[in-house]
């Protein structure tokens, strides 16, 4: 049996699959995995490749697993019917790429022969240094994820080739970009749908109804508004435009315009980031959509939707299963929208006990942070990348004075070369022949200097004229 590299943690099929052909030590890369599968036109780099059987044998890890852990395809369950996912599970197990695809409404053969990859920077630097090669993460790929949940940034693009094996995240020229709270938002779903795969008792269909009884866009006769519900859907994702996955599901192109196949052909197929457009945009959380599916009932028979959408909000069995999911107390506020003496009354009355906020801090993570806060970092960015209150930062801080001396006489000698430069430029291009008029023209430059640098500005500006 040929030596498999160990799985890391949330790795790609077509990371692990690069590792395997550097393991191999051969010349042409291609050649070592066409020995190990017997072909050399497998898309290695696939959302759903056709060789888990071969690469479970090789690895010695259960293809089950491979499946679950590595995969996209615990994500893409609850859009799936149950006869629909037993199907693509048959053709994962038995190689029969043509049914996984089919069952999906997935094309195999778009973008045949390249695929986009996507990678947060951040990872891949901690990733390099902790375990020796910036590797690419399952959830990096996950249909409508486009921000790394940890560092809250948008994620990178990067092409991969169906020749190439040494395409690894580059990290080194990338930029950490904060992503909006709606893309946040979207990532969350998808994550939330990766980590706990379940089916609804009820179609998505239904349940998306439902939400729009609330909101008024439903008729009398229980007709959808349609074009007003597209309008808001676009006015909604607009500002994510720039992100082509969203952008096309709204191209006029298309056969059927979206949301009416959704809701019109019901029985059919659609893609992850259909519904997931349709959920982020109705819903708060997916725990609001179990907490629809569960009530089902109670939402139809209701006499004020509108009462029955606010409760589903903060009902006691949403707040005892967050409680037993482990999520902290304001976490749950900001799901739930109840205050947090409500959700204590609750935990207290059920027995249970709230997730403690982080508060232990290793010696080695702090002395990190010591030596960012002295570099000059912001407390809300270093926060940010730690996972940490911005108060916690500044705690740190306030213990060292020194630090914070230094951060105070960096920011004056930057703010000092600002003032310095405009002034120098106003001279350059203009004939100010009095202190007068270079005060009128560049008033809070002037003032700045006058207040800290005076000796410095006026060995620079005519000298004062007396009557």
């Amino acid at each position: 049996m040929e030596t498999c590299p160990t799985w890391l943690d949330g790795e790609t099929v077509f990371s692990l699959i690069q590792r395997l052909a550097v393991l191999q030590c051969k010349t042409n890369k291609m050649h070592s995995l066409d020995h190990l599968f017997g072909s050399c036109s497998l898309l290695y780099f696939s959302d759903f490749p056709s060789f888990l059987p071969k690469l479970s044998e090789l690895s010695g890890v259960d293809i089950e697993y491979i499946i679950r852990e590595h995969t996209i395809l615990p994500a893409c369950r609850v859009f799936l019917s149950p006869s629909k996912y037993k199907s693509v599970m048959s053709g994962l197990l038995k190689s029969e790429s043509k049914k996984v695809f089919t069952c999906q409404s997935l094309t195999a053969t778009k973008n045949y022969e390249k695929k986009v990859l996507y990678f947060c920077p951040q990872c891949a630097r901690d990733d390099e240094s902790e375990v020796g090669v910036a590797y690419w993460h399952i959830r990096h790929q996950l249909p409508g994820a486009h921000v790394c949940l940890r560092h809250k940034c948008i994620l990178e693009k990067q092409l991969a080739t169906k020749y190439a094996f040494e395409n690894w995240p580059n990290w080194s020229r990338c930029q950490h970009v904060l992503a909006s709270d709606k893309a946040v938002k979207l990532t969350q779903f998808i994550n939330y749908l990766y980590d706990t795969p379940f089916s609804f008792q009820h179609s998505l269909k239904a349940l998306y109804i439902i939400a729009l009884r609330y909101r008024g866009m439903v008729t009398r006769k229980g007709s959808v508004r349609m074009t007003l519900l597209r309008e808001q859907l676009i006015q909604y994702w607009e500002p994510l435009f720039n992100i082509d996955e969203i952008s096309d599901v709204f191209s006029a192109k298309q056969s059927e315009v979206f949301p009416e196949a959704i809701f019109y052909r019901s029985d059919s197929t659609f893609t992850p980031i259909k519904h997931l457009l349709i959920m982020v945009y109705l819903f708060k959380s997916v725990h609001q959509i179990r907490s629809f599916d569960r009530n089902y009932d109670d939402f139809v028979l209701a006499s004020s939707a509108n009462l029955a959408f606010t409760q589903s909000l903060g009902g006691s069995e949403m707040i005892i299963e967050l409680i037993e999911k482990k999520y902290t107390l304001h976490e749950i506020a900001e799901t739930t929208t109840m205050s947090i003496n409500y959700i204590r009354k609750i935990a207290k009355k059920s027995g249970l006990n709230i997730k403690a906020k982080k508060h232990f801090m290793l010696q080695a993570e702090r002395k990190t942070i010591i030596f960012k806060l002295l570099a000059g970092y912001s407390t809300k960015n270093i926060a940010m990348e730690f996972e940490r209150h911005e108060g916690t930062i500044e705690k740190i801080l306030k213990l060292h004075p020194d630090i914070v001396e230094l951060r105070v006489k960096r920011r004056h000698y930057k703010k000092r070369k600002i003032e310095r430069e405009k002034l120098l430029h106003y001279l350059a291009h203009n004939e100010a022949k009095t202190r007068r008029k270079i005060q009128l023209a560049i008033t809070s430059t002037y003032h700045w200097l006058y207040n800290y640098d005076t000796e410095w500005l006026y060995g620079h500006v005519p000298a004062s004229i007396r009557y």
